[in-house]
């Protein structure tokens, strides 16, 4: 089906979309992660009031900072970050507790396992949109870069609406999840290249955060 003059997926809908399909789905995928860390120590367990009997299995400590919870989870008409830490605490099988601090970052405590199995679940995610977009067309590309902070697409015009949504906005998203669940404490900033599969030609360069509109035509054939 040929998409042609079709404005993507506004950032408000995009939200709801990873919220439908990371909070639900994943259950641990949400959020993005300023430090993990692990300790046998009782006190980032404490600042969370858990009790004695956990504190030893609540040994990961991520926090999802508030730019990226911002942009990511919630937006103002959707979510805050107390809704999203809420979520999160509520999924018992993944998360040992979560809160949303007063700068708007949320903190998440996991258990080891729990954290291997989100990050392990998020990978395998991304992996398969990956290869479902691929597959869906021989001339089909999609590389994340090596730090994580960068994704290139090469497609044309009759690359479906719904598929887009999905590579341009809710994997990018995905991959900030896991850049902060393995523990990278700076900043993270998705740049988004989208390229003609024929031609090769550079169409559209944007950051994961910017609001944008795609017009398919420019993708050519």
């Amino acid at each position: 089906m040929r998409a042609s003059r079709v404005g993507v997926l506004s950032r408000w809908v995009a939200v709801v979309v990873l919220l439908l399909l990371w909070l639900p789905l994943l259950s641990a995928c949400g959020g993005k992660a300023n430090s993990v860390g692990s300790s046998g120590e009782s006190s980032p367990g404490s600042s969370f009031g858990l009790d004695d009997r956990r504190l030893d299995k609540a040994t990961v400590r991520v926090v999802f900072p508030f730019d990226f919870v911002r942009h990511v989870f919630y937006d103002a008409e959707v979510n805050t970050p107390a809704k999203v830490a809420a979520d999160l605490k509520a999924q018992s099988e993944f998360y040992s507790d979560a809160r949303a601090q007063s700068n708007g970052d949320v903190v998440v405590m996991m258990t080891k396992s729990q954290h291997e199995r989100v990050v392990q679940r998020d990978e395998s995610i991304i992996r398969a949109s990956e290869q479902r977009f691929v597959k869906s067309n021989r001339d089909y590309r999609y590389v994340i870069g090596d730090d994580q902070q960068s994704v290139s697409i090469w497609a044309n015009k009759y690359l479906n609406p719904n598929t887009y949504a999905d590579i341009a906005q809710i994997v990018p998203g995905m991959v900030g999840v896991v850049y902060y669940l393995q523990g990278h404490t700076g900043p993270w900033q998705m740049v988004i290249s989208l390229y003609n599969c024929h031609s090769n030609e550079l169409v559209k360069r944007f950051n994961f955060y910017e609001s944008f509109n795609m017009e398919y035509d420019r993708l050519g054939d």
